[in-house]
């Protein structure tokens, strides 16, 4: 039975629309005939986000290769290897059909896009070999606004975020209102709080405090900064 000898071809370089990244496969001969790698799905999301990969290939055991042609028991046991390069984890899963049955969680967006290989081993893993690479976007953490940003000495508000991209756990949030409220700090989403009762001189109607929001999963953090206008009430 002839070995079958990896060596590197590219074959495809897939634009996936609307996903931002592309695939290059490398097969066993660099011949058009070698499956397709169609798709990875997904091939991109956001920091702390769980999915499940799937891989898109076609024809595998119709032009995978004469000697899996010949013998094709040997694709019974074949081997999906996942590798995300970092991007996800865990960093490396094992299986035995090309979609991933249990979710991987994406890691944060500062060193995307990472840099990934799907290989597929036979039974004879020496020469029953594939392996496609595949590139993962991750969009980092961010928060795109915060509210309210003013309000009257005394009076109830209650304060929430616009998380433009990533994953934020119920225990992720770090609110400091810079002593413009009472309290001055929650680790709620959306916590209540009371402007604070000023002493304003004559003719100051407002006064400014530096306040922030800290978010984070467990692969980033991020800061927000932003300013509170305590309004004068009335006298």
């Amino acid at each position: 039975m002839r070995s079958i000898i990896v060596c590197m071809g590219i074959l495809a370089l897939l634009l996936l629309a609307g996903c931002g990244g592309s695939i290059r496969q490398l097969t066993d001969d660099g011949k058009s005939d070698s499956p397709e790698l169609i798709a990875i799905r997904p091939s991109s999301g956001v920091s702390g986000e769980t999915v499940q990969f799937e891989a898109l290939i076609n024809d595998l055991a119709g032009t995978l290769g004469s000697s899996w042609l010949v013998d094709p028991a040997r694709l019974s046991n074949a081997q999906f290897i996942w590798n995300f390069g970092t991007g996800a984890y865990p960093n490396t899963v094992i299986t035995s059909t090309p979609e991933i049955p249990d979710a991987v969680v994406l890691r944060d967006g500062i060193r995307a896009p990472y840099s990934c290989t799907l290989t597929i081993l036979g039974n004879d893993a020496e020469n029953d070999r594939l392996v496609y690479n595949f590139e993962l976007d991750v969009a980092p953490l961010a928060v795109a606004t915060v509210g309210p940003f003013n309000g009257q000495e005394g009076a109830n508000a209650t304060f929430s975020a616009v998380i433009a991209s990533g994953v934020v756990p119920e225990d992720g949030w770090v609110w400091d209102f810079g002593g413009a409220c009472d309290p001055n700090g929650s680790n709620e989403a959306n916590p209540t709080v009371r402007f604070v009762d000023l002493e304003f001189a004559d003719g100051e109607t407002s006064r400014q405090f530096q306040a922030r929001l800290i978010v984070s999963n467990d692969f980033e953090v991020t800061t927000f900064p932003f300013t509170i206008t305590v309004q004068r009430g009335p006298n």
